[in-house]
């Protein structure tokens, strides 16, 4: 500090001492010049800097209007703090730049963050590998602005990755829980009855519809269901949709969604879940003295058409046209059916007939009729005698048969339609 001198007020020391304080005023507004312009361009440069330090080189676009809308504000609070130099618009200006830097490092955060699910949106080799709806779909919401409130941050990539295993055979015990096996027909083969067991159709069809609802609830088996059908082959689809219509014939299936698949996983399982029983047939005792020479005899006829008059609905082969009346399985005599096999070769030498494809039908007449199951061919009619005699342990009982039924010789039948109301697919 200058030192000021006692006198300088005395008349003496007018001259000098005014002088000397001039000096001293100068000085200090020499000084305070001198920091005021220190100050100004202290200002100056620290609102350049955060000028410089604040650039949208690598943002994403859309974030781009918002970072222009934060630089005005800076320059506002800039100019307004090189005028006041006060503190707190210093420490304004300050928030204001620091919230802009956040805002430029969230959004180049956010472009690195989609480089890796863009490029596997565009990658060929993961076409049957990536949930590609789901992926874009979060992919647009990831792009938004960062101030846009539906804009959601995209997971991690492997979300997007269908899932390579499912425990299957573990839902389908879960799904067929509680529900019990039956017996499904019998066949005696050489002196013992075969008797399947197995899940019915209702129980394959409860069966199917609780692995749905298991599955639907679980997001990453619904997740593995829809990239099975994306990488499973047209004609497995096609099998798999035979298959669903066959229990559900007036199911609308879209086999572009997996709910069917999942049906059809889960039918197919239970078909396969069979066993057999095996026991001793009954033994059929043919009497040979009186009572055979008064003509007793089987009447296998009989047991054929109560049977017809109950037809059943199947399938002779899986995914096939359904058809209406008595398939070979059904018939329980061994000797039975090959006779009416042997009849239906008779009938048509052009093709080899088995138990597979023929089945028996009763028209609306009563007669009996024996169906070509794979070509819908009517080969004839079969009547008592055609079964009776043939089927007869010994002459007095094929005698008996041939007093009780008039012969009548077989004869081809023209082609068989299937009735309207039988339904194919």
């Amino acid at each position: 500090m200058v030192p000021i001198s006692p006198n300088i007020y005395s008349s003496a020391a007018v001259v000098m001492d005014n002088r000397s304080l001039f000096d001293y005023m100068q000085k200090i507004e020499d000084r305070r010049a001198k920091r005021a312009l220190a100050e100004q361009e202290a200002a100056d440069n620290y609102a350049k800097d955060i000028g410089k330090n604040l650039t949208p080189t690598g943002m994403k676009t859309n974030d781009i209007p918002h970072f222009i809308q934060l630089q005005q504000e800076i320059r506002q609070l800039s100019d307004k703090y090189r005028s006041t130099k006060n503190p707190l618009d210093k420490f304004a200006l300050n928030n204001k730049a620091d919230e802009a830097l956040l805002f430029i490092n969230e959004s180049k955060a956010a472009v690195k963050e989609g480089e890796q699910p863009t490029s596997a949106l565009g990658n060929v080799g993961n076409r049957n590998k990536v949930d590609f709806e789901n992926l874009a779909q979060d992919l647009d919401l990831h792009n938004l602005p960062l101030k846009d409130p539906r804009r959601k941050k995209i997971g991690a990539l492997s979300n997007y990755f269908y899932p390579e295993q499912f425990d299957e055979v573990e839902t389908f015990n879960q799904a067929a829980k509680g529900i019990e096996k039956s017996e499904l027909g019998t066949t005696i083969v050489k002196g013992q009855k075969i008797i399947p067991v197995g899940y019915g159709e209702n129980a394959i069809k409860s069966i199917a519809e609780n692995y749905l609802k298991i599955v639907d609830i679980n997001p990453d088996a619904t997740r593995y269901y829809k990239g099975k059908l994306k990488n499973l082959p047209a004609e497995k689809v096609a099998e798999a949709v035979a298959r669903v219509k066959k229990y559900y014939p007036q199911l609308d299936i879209d086999d572009d969604e997996p709910t069917f698949l999942k049906l059809s996983d889960a039918i197919e399982a239970a078909e396969k879940r069979t066993s057999q029983k095996i026991e001793n047939a009954p033994r059929i005792s043919v009497s040979t003295g009186d009572s055979a020479a008064k003509g007793q005899f089987i009447d296998y006829y009989k047991q054929l058409s109560d049977l017809a008059d109950k037809p059943f609905t199947f399938n002779i082969k899986p995914g096939g046209a359904k058809m209406i009346g008595v398939p070979m399985r059904k018939i329980t005599s061994t000797s039975l059916q090959k006779l009416i096999i042997d009849i239906a070769n008779d009938l048509n030498p052009n093709k080899d007939y088995n138990q597979t494809n023929l089945y028996v039908k009763k028209l609306d007449d009563g007669t009996i009729r024996i169906i070509d199951a794979d070509d819908n061919i009517d080969l004839g009619q079969i009547n008592e005698a055609d079964i009776n005699i043939p089927t007869q342990a010994a002459s007095p009982e094929k005698r008996a048969a041939a007093r009780a039924a008039k012969v009548i010789k077989p004869a081809a039948a023209p082609a068989f339609v299937f009735p309207n109301n039988i339904k194919t697919f």
